[in-house]
Order: C-alpha cells, then sequence, then structure tokens
C-alpha cells in the first residue's frame, strides 16, 4: 500500500500524461455481454454535489457518443470478475457472492476520502484516497478468493481506487479548457459499511444495472437481492 503521498502524487502524474488526450484515443464502445462488478456505491448524502458537477460537465461537453453515470449508479470499483460465459459461467455466480461474504467477514468498515478529478486517457475520475489503507487490503481480499477477472493485470499493487465519472465517446478535451472547469474539488469523507456484486449491460448504449447482492463488511450479511437468485436456483432443482 502507498502513503497517502504517494497516492496524490500517483494521481497527479495520471492527470499529467492524460488530460491532453482524454477521449481522443479509446472511446467508450458498448457491449452487449453483461458485465459482473463487485464495488463499493457513491453514499446518497454525496448524490447532490456530485449530480451539480455532472450537470455542469454535460453543459460543456459537446453531445457525443458519450455515457454518462446517473449519481445513484456513480461507484468505485474494487475488482471486475468480468462477462458471463466469457470468464465465468452462471453457476459462478453464487460461489462468487459465497466468497465475497467470508471477504466481508474478514473485513470491517471503514473511511475513504474522495478528492480531486484526474483522468485515465478514456475516463475522467474522482480520486479516492485511504490513509490507513483499508480498501487496498479489501481489495486483495477478493482478489486472493475471487479468482475471474476482466483486468488482471490491475490488480493488487496495480490496483488505484478511483470513481468514474462518465465515459466519453470521442475527444473532450475541451471540457478541461474550458473556464469553469476545475480539477481542484474539496475533500469529502465517506464511510463505507457495505460493498457489492452487480451485474451491468450497456448494449443499447444506456447503461442499466441489476443488482446481485450487498454484502456488509464485518458481518457478512447479505442485505438484498440474493434471495432472488436463490429463487430461481430451486426452481432448476
Amino acid at each position: 500500500m502507498n502513503s497517502l503521498q504517494k497516492q496524490k502524487e500517483f494521481y497527479n502524474e495520471l492527470w499529467k500524461q492524460n488530460s491532453k488526450i482524454l477521449g481522443k484515443n479509446d472511446g467508450w464502445v458498448s457491449d452487449p455481454i453483461p458485465l459482473y462488478t463487485i464495488g463499493i456505491w457513491l453514499h446518497k448524502d454525496l448524490h447532490d454535489e456530485m449530480g451539480k458537477l455532472i450537470r455542469m460537465w454535460q453543459e460543456i461537453v459537446p453531445a457525443g457518443n458519450h455515457l454518462w453515470l446517473p449519481v445513484d449508479q456513480l461507484h468505485i470499483s474494487l475488482d471486475i470478475p468480468g462477462r458471463l460465459d466469457t470468464h465465468f459461467q452462471e453457476d459462478d455466480i453464487l460461489k462468487m457472492v459465497d466468497l465475497l461474504q467470508v471477504v466481508c467477514r474478514e473485513n470491517h468498515s471503514f473511511e475513504i476520502t474522495l478528492g480531486n478529478i484526474s483522468c485515465f486517457p478514456a475516463v475522467p475520475f474522482r480520486e479516492v484516497y485511504d490513509e490507513a489503507g483499508s480498501i487496498f487490503k479489501l481489495h486483495n481480499a477478493i482478489a486472493d478468493k475471487i479468482p475471474w477477472s476482466l483486468h488482471s493485470q490491475f490488480r493488487y499493487k496495480n490496483y488505484h481506487p478511483h470513481m468514474s465519472i462518465f465515459y466519453p465517446g470521442e475527444d473532450v478535451t475541451d471540457l478541461i479548457k474550458h473556464k469553469e472547469f476545475s480539477r481542484e474539488l474539496k475533500p469529502v469523507q465517506m464511510t463505507v459499511k457495505s460493498i457489492y456484486l452487480t451485474k451491468w449491460y450497456d448494449g443499447e448504449g444506456v447503461l442499466e444495472r441489476s443488482d446481485v447482492a450487498t454484502i456488509e463488511l464485518g458481518s457478512g450479511k447479505l442485505l438484498g437481492k440474493i434471495s432472488e437468485i436463490n429463487a430461481n436456483k430451486r426452481k432448476c432443482s
């Protein structure tokens, strides 16, 4: 785990490298195959703040093939197992839930800080800091348990928590140049009490999600949705 200073330096370097090419190369492309991800939802108390930022950006960014995330879908990914039938099979979904319950029983709630704006070449995001390192410990525990991964090269020491804001489909560097744009944001604290396993679908150009399970940290308790999977399992037995 990197120190808080090292975390910030990493994001600053990403910004220097990528802000001038944001969306110019590999833009967002829809995929009809469902994608399963493990992560943390943005707390509802922070929806208004991020909603104002997103609306301001939408007024600046030229219309195009962009995929904007509604505030109730803003999230911090912990790991991405991948796409159904490509990386794993239907029967593996319940296995994932069981494994995540084990991880959650061994990891307790913690605090993170949402910071400034940075970006990868294809996506702007809000930086996520954790001075205590709990989010890195949680990620490592998930990566140890879950054998499937869409991008295994971004696990462990190459995991850098962030909250994507939208997925550009073309050049959006005019956003960075606009007088109303600011990379600097007031840091806000957020308590992480649970994680999710969710199925995303973007085949029609609009992002839709179907929650598989929400699991409480510290107890491993299922907080919702897994009952639907169990019901389907009983029908097939």
